[in-house]
This record gives structure tokens, sequence and C-alpha cells, in this order.
């Protein structure tokens, strides 16, 4: 394990999502404390829903909180395959209902189009972000930069300027909008979500794995300035 990766397991989902609860509430209850705004930016997919779920009502000043997506399906916002209607389904709603969401999904024009008004959206967030809560695939893929991808060196470059970027990889049926690697970073910490067997092996290979290109996580996981709690469980 890598000395900047610290990692939270617990012996099943429900313990997993309930320590990962407490562990977002009291990061975002210290940064309201500190200061007047916090933010965090969040994953999709099926496994986080229960863990939003358990957020709504946490105990924090909703209104001053920015939420936005790590990276979204190029879809409509209410379409079955929505990070976004996953998203207001489980989190944005009781008291989470008041924080401040900015969607990555913006216009029907194009992906790269709906990409450059997501950044400028994306630059009004409290920055940088308390939290970045974040997935794996199996392929090694996080957010939506995936292995393979052509736009993906554009996207993890250190000298890449924009906040979102559109790609498309070759797994998916439509372009993604992805936060950029250097959005990512942006942040004062990364939580890793993961459960299941197949997934910590996966997670050990990135931690190994000396190409960022066929295994995008590795960049996220082995870099020395931003810590990376890792959460999971069989």
């Amino acid at each position: 394990m890598s000395h900047n990766c610290h990692e939270h397991y617990s012996s099943d989902k429900q313990s997993l999502f309930s320590e990962l609860q407490s562990f977002i509430t009291a990061t975002l209850q210290q940064s309201l404390a500190e200061r007047d705004k916090a933010s965090m930016a969040v994953s999709g997919g099926s496994t986080p829903a229960p863990l939003y779920e358990s957020l709504t009502d946490a105990p924090l000043d909703w209104s001053k909180v920015d939420i936005t997506l790590t990276d979204e399906r190029y879809v409509p916002a209410d379409d079955a395959d929505s990070n976004e209607a996953m998203l207001r389904r489980s989190l944005l709603k009781g008291a989470a209902a008041k924080s401040n969401f900015i969607p990555l999904m913006r216009t029907s024009e194009s992906a790269e189009a709906t990409a450059a008004l997501s950044s400028a959206a994306l630059e009004q967030m409290h920055l940088p972000m308390d939290l970045v809560i974040l997935g794996m695939g199996n392929d090694m893929h996080t957010a939506s930069l995936f292995p393979g991808a052509p736009e993906l060196n554009a996207a993890m470059s250190p000298d890449q300027k924009a906040l979102c970027m559109a790609v498309q990889p070759s797994s998916s049926p439509y372009p993604r909008l992805s936060m950029t690697l250097n959005t990512l970073l942006n942040c004062r910490a990364i939580v890793l979500l993961i459960t299941g067997d197949e997934k910590r092996a996966t997670l050990d290979r990135a931690l190994k794995s000396e190409s960022i290109n066929e295994a995008p996580i590795a960049a996220l996981l082995q870099q020395d300035s931003i810590p990376v709690h890792i959460f999971w469980s069989p």
C-alpha cells in the first residue's frame, strides 16, 4: 500500500457505508467550521447509491455545500443511464436538496460543447474541493478516464487547463463527460470506494502499475500530494 493511501476495511457493505457516511459528514462539517463553503464531487454508478441515501439528512448546513459529479454519460438528465438522475433519486433530497448542485450535462449540441460549459461552471465551485469520491472499474478506469480512450492523454496531462472534457471510450455506446486529472486532484482528500474481492485484486494491480495509460487510476493512487482514503469491503 502506498504511503499516501489510507485503508479503511469493513467486513460488510452496511458497515462500510456507515463508516464512510461518518467520514464524509465529519470532513464537510470541519470544512464548514473553518470556511464559509464546502464542496465535493461524487461518482455515479450503482455501488454508491446506498451511501448517498444515508447522507441526505446528515447534520450539515447543506445550503453551503457545492456538489457535482466526477463524470457523466452524455445522455439526457432524466435518462436511466444518467448519473445526475441517480444522484437526484439518492442524494439530492431531504436536507441535502438545499445543496448547490452543479450538473455536468448542459446542452444537446455536442459532448464537446457541454464539456466547455461544464468547465466554466466548475470554476465557480468552492475550490479546492474538500472531497472527491471515486469508484474504479475492473479495467482500472476512474471517473470516465478509460484506458485506451483517444482523449486520455490530454485529459491526464499536467498542462491541461480544462476542468472537464468529452471522452469517447471504445466500451461506451455514447460519449462521456469527465473531470480531468488536474481537476480530480484539486481537492483536499480523495475517497476510493470499492466492494468485492475482484475489485480488491484490481486495486492491488493499480497500486503497482507503471503505466497510467493502462491504469488511469494509478495516477491518483500513486501521487504524493493528496491523501487517498480507500474504503472497501468484500
